[in-house]
């Protein structure tokens, strides 16, 4: 399957498509950068929950097929994100968890 980065005219296109000749992996935690420049994170349930509901309003998709943790909080055990992730999962909301520059 090949991989595309879509702007709003790539979703149109995707949308004539069957939902399972694609994938759709996106990813979540970078809240705002202070004033200094520094990279605000955030990975309390609500918020993996809150940019996971946007997530899928914003594509325009039922499922995200890999949702990637971008970051880590490192005032959050990581557990208590996957358990998030987790839930995300069941509820068919997600199909798999990803990391993507996961160190501290």
């Amino acid at each position: 399957m090949p991989r595309v980065k879509l702007g709003t005219q790539g979703l149109e296109a995707l949308k004539k498509l069957p939902r399972e000749r694609f994938q759709v992996a996106t990813k979540f935690e970078v809240v705002k950068m202070d004033y200094e420049g520094m990279i605000i994170v955030r990975e309390e349930r609500e918020y993996v929950r809150s940019f996971c509901e946007a997530s899928l309003k914003r594509l325009d998709v039922d499922y995200i097929d890999i949702y990637y943790q971008h970051w880590v909080d490192t005032t959050i055990l990581t557990e208590k994100t996957m358990e998030e992730l987790k839930k995300l999962v069941e509820e068919g909301k997600i199909k798999y968890i990803g990391l993507s520059e996961s160190k501290p």
